[in-house]
């Protein structure tokens, strides 16, 4: 083969490789939640929340910063009776939040509390979970609750039927909604 033939052929894979546009890396893709949690009362919280037939509220949020400015890619609700498990895995994240990840080792932040259903504040004192999701992966992570100290100066919620409401006052206290696990 000839120079000549070599930088024909040279000038033709270049020519070839130009028009089927720019090569570019493959954009990084974020990664999916899939870790597992363990929410674990001890004796005296489980009985507490028993007695008070109140729940146990799980919120987990997904964000490249926690707080103001961040992305908030998704957030999450779950209520249960008492300890419980569950695996973290194929959340939908908000695509217009997606786009504006500062980093694609997103954090997530996991709170545990007594859920208000009958009570008017929490009475949990339960370990926090914040970290990236790089150091959540595949693992299990156990968050201890204990009945906070406080627990005892909590008052029950305040339900006002609806024969003491009246519907010509404007100013009368209204019942709270519901709540349900299916809206958590």
């Amino acid at each position: 083969m000839t120079v000549k033939g070599v930088c024909v052929g040279l000038i033709g894979f270049i020519a070839a490789v130009a028009s089927s546009g720019p090569v570019l890396a493959a954009e990084p893709r974020l990664e999916q939640p899939d870790f597992t949690l363990e929410i674990q009362l001890d004796a005296k919280a489980s009985q507490f929340l028993k007695a008070h037939q109140e729940w146990v509220g799980l919120s987990i949020s997904f964000a490249d910063v926690v707080g103001p400015g961040g992305a908030n890619l998704a957030s999450f609700r779950r209520a249960e009776k008492d300890s419980f498990s569950m695996r973290v895995k194929d959340v939908s994240f908000d695509p217009v939040q997606v786009k504006r990840l500062r980093t694609l080792d997103y954090e997530v932040l996991v709170n545990v509390y007594s859920d208000h259903r009958h009570l008017d504040g929490n009475v949990l004192d339960c370990d926090l979970l914040q970290a990236p999701i790089s150091q959540l992966q595949r693992r299990v992570h156990t968050i201890q609750c204990r009945l906070g100290d406080w627990a005892s100066q909590v008052k029950p919620k305040r339900r006002v039927s609806p024969s003491q409401t009246s519907s010509t006052s404007p100013d009368s206290p209204a019942s709270p909604p519901p709540h349900s696990a299916a809206s958590r």
